[in-house]
């Protein structure tokens, strides 16, 4: 259930009994996910229901963040934020939000290295996702650099590749052979690059691993209803790439 109007008042108690996500509209930004596509992606491929409360990118800008900022529910004035029922106050910050569903869903706390090799493999899409964004809104000399420059979109994708090739990633999994919540952070990371950026061949040609990986998490039903409904032809040129010799 989406929740359009959003408002940052006094804190009150969520009184449903599954969790709200709490994230930004960016259907006019190419069908990107955004931070909170991370979230979304595990709670939706880990079958948990949810709630969400999509809130007006604009509005954030136009005063809601101050609002949220000065109320103490998001003391950074950052989204997403996750509710869980009974709580009034959400959990903050993008990363601490999964390891702790990951902790609930067995899926953390469990096995020390598993869980080094999903941060990791989280942490390292930090600088690629600050890249990508910073090109997308700068100017048109910035998008042009970020697709040419051998340090900017070709140096993530070798990056991302090499992390899935150590941590020994399979089909739609970042680490190893079973779902951690860097599942859902790489995909959602290249995702957005491909939305913003298209798909090239070449580059996925050249990463096989990460190739595989993207359509295997994105064939996932739960997550390919959201993706075909943002941008079903980025889907189809995914599908297609796919099924092509050299891939």
């Amino acid at each position: 259930m989406a929740v359009r109007a959003a408002t940052a008042g006094a804190a009150k108690a969520h009184t449903s009994d599954v969790p709200k996500l709490k994230y930004f509209d960016l259907s006019d930004f190419g069908g990107i996910s955004g931070r909170g596509g991370n979230i979304r992606f595990f709670l939706l491929v880990n079958g948990i229901q949810f709630e969400e409360e999509v809130v007006d990118f604009a509005g954030w800008g136009a005063g809601l963040k101050e609002q949220a900022m000065a109320s103490g529910l998001s003391p950074g004035g950052h989204l997403p934020l996750l509710y869980l029922p009974g709580s009034s106050q959400p959990l903050l910050e993008t990363f601490a939000i999964l390891r702790r569903l990951a902790k609930r869903a067995g899926q953390y706390g469990v096995d020390e290295e598993r869980d080094y090799m999903a941060d990791a493999a989280a942490d390292a899409t930090v600088e690629f996702r600050y890249a990508l964004l910073d090109c997308a809104f700068g100017s048109p000399e910035a998008k042009e650099a970020y697709v040419t420059s051998p340090q900017k979109r070709r140096h993530f994708y070798i990056v991302t590749e090499a992390l899935l090739q150590r941590f020994g990633g399979s089909g739609p999994h970042a680490v190893g052979s079973s779902s951690s919540f860097a599942d859902a952070v790489v995909f959602s990371v290249l995702w957005d690059d491909a939305a913003l950026y298209g798909l090239d061949k070449e580059l996925w040609s050249a990463n096989p691993k990460l190739a595989g990986f993207f359509r295997a998490y994105m064939a996932q039903q739960p997550v390919l209803g959201w993706c075909r409904g943002m941008r079903a032809d980025l889907c189809d040129a995914a599908t297609a790439a796919g099924a092509a010799p050299h891939l």
